[in-house]
């Protein structure tokens, strides 16, 4: 209720503090949303850190690393071929077993993906198993013989297997090998 005051102006008694009160608490909420938002983004950054360092660690290490005997044919074309009798938990053990392993292969490309620092290059099932390999250039040669391949050309590469999906093995982080 307004009360009128000596000038005949009515009084707002809880107008102004019910506007103070609306801006207050909004801008504490905004507080809050704002603080959290940073957390996150905090948190997906340092994660996003720690996995590209996991990479060029990896990268560094390739040059050197005591390559596996796994072959992209054989028991794995076979296990993961469309059409398998193979089960899927006999794939997901496989798949399992075989993450980490460093893998040196020569397979045939079916299709070249430009990222902002690898290139994914996806090889054709067939005589093999299918591939997703993430490669990283070592500099402008590699590049430039990345983006020169065509759908059928042969690549060369050596990495560490990461997973399996759609039934091709993920080689990632990769590099070119001659």
């Amino acid at each position: 209720m307004s009360e009128i005051n000596t000038t005949g102006e009515k009084k707002k008694k809880n107008g102004s503090l019910i506007a103070l009160t609306t801006i207050v608490v909004v801008i504490g909420v905004l507080s809050i949303g704002v603080y959290f938002m940073t957390q996150a983004r905090s948190g997906v950054e340092h994660v996003i850190s720690k996995a590209e360092q996991k990479t060029q660690e990896q990268l560094a290490a390739l040059a050197t690393a005591k390559v596996s005997d796994l072959q992209p044919d054989g028991k794995l074309e076979e296990l993961f071929k469309i059409g398998s009798t193979d089960t899927d938990t006999q794939r997901d053990n496989e798949a399992k077993s075989i993450a980490g392993k460093v893998v040196e292969w020569e397979m045939l490309v079916d299709e070249v993906t430009a990222h902002s620092d690898f290139y994914m290059i996806e090889t054709a099932a067939g005589h093999n198993v299918g591939a997703f390999l993430d490669v990283y250039p070592r500099g402008k040669a590699d590049r430039v013989k990345i983006e020169a391949l065509k759908k059928g050309d042969s690549v060369k590469i050596r990495g560490y297997v990461s997973t399996v999906v759609m039934r091709k093995a993920v080689v990632s982080p990769a590099i070119l090998v001659d």
